[in-house]
């Protein structure tokens, strides 16, 4: 009789071990991103006083909350918690915000981190264990490729937990959402040899990265100017063939906080993107 509850004790040891650490391991989530018609993390988690923020970015950059059809951004996901030290999210980027919204562009993972499962339909990008942040925040990043037109609703959920194996204590949810539209990004003629402009990041402290393309070979002239349409400074001019390019430039120290242009100008056609300077 003792042996047998001997054994019957092992076991459950066993069970409640393995139990807290699929728990501790808690893999990615589909349908938690408080979009149309979905719950978020808080269907598990019990959010308490503990504090996390989150936050949506692109990179390149979603400049004026738009995006650049066909483009591939990698989005930034991040969550913090002054108090909590382990995260996870999940991820939709959806074609409007009801219950019947569908999929709008292509998103996948970047694994070991990221992955897509499914909610239904929905794909849904979500993290692929318990990620342990550094400094009590972590940044969780996947691929989406811009559809060609129509609006685009992001919605993301982030949790930051203790990892006591407890969802229901000490944890804390945060959700956010973001919606693009699609835009050609700067003022382009119909004959334009530049056929688009993407300035990253934005707003930039000492330098800034132009990612472009070129539909003929010609010479290719970008500076910036002040909104009341001063040339400040010439920031390159340079032949340069047809293509995608992407230059990243270190402007003068003398170019002072505030709120710019940047114009390319290739072959008579010029392309217009707002940047804002913060030293």
């Amino acid at each position: 009789m003792k042996k047998n509850l001997l054994i019957i004790g092992t076991l459950s040891i066993v069970a409640v071990t393995t139990s807290a650490f699929i728990i501790k391991q808690h893999t990615g989530m589909a349908g938690k991103t408080g979009s149309g018609g979905e719950l978020t993390c808080t269907n598990c988690h019990t959010p308490n006083a503990a504090v996390a923020t989150i936050s949506i970015t692109g990179t390149p950059a979603f400049t004026g909350n738009q995006y650049v059809p066909g483009q591939t951004y990698t989005v930034n996901i991040k969550v913090a918690s002054p108090t909590l030290a382990a995260f996870g999210f999940g991820c939709e980027i959806l074609n409007g915000t009801s219950a019947g919204a569908t999929n709008i562009g292509t998103i996948t993972g970047i694994a070991p981190l990221t992955q897509i499962l499914l909610s239904g339909t929905r794909n849904n990008a979500t993290h692929i264990n318990t990620t342990f942040g550094l400094g009590n925040t972590k940044t969780f990043t996947f691929k989406w490729i811009a559809p060609s037109t129509g609006s685009a609703y992001i919605y993301a959920a982030g949790l930051a937990s203790n990892n006591d194996a407890n969802e229901t204590v000490g944890d804390a949810v945060k959700t956010a959402s973001l919606v693009l539209t699609s835009g050609s990004v700067g003022l382009v003629n119909v004959e334009a040899n530049a056929a688009s402009l993407t300035v990253f990041p934005n707003p930039s402290e000492d330098n800034l990265t132009l990612q472009y393309s070129l539909v003929n070979d010609g010479n290719v002239k970008a500076s910036l100017y002040n909104l009341q349409g001063k040339e400040i400074c010439v920031l390159f001019n340079a032949d340069q063939t047809s293509g995608l390019h992407t230059k990243t430039i270190i402007y003068p120290n003398d170019v002072a906080s505030g709120v710019y242009l940047v114009k390319l100008s290739s072959n008579g056609s010029e392309l217009v993107e707002k940047m804002i300077i913060k030293k």
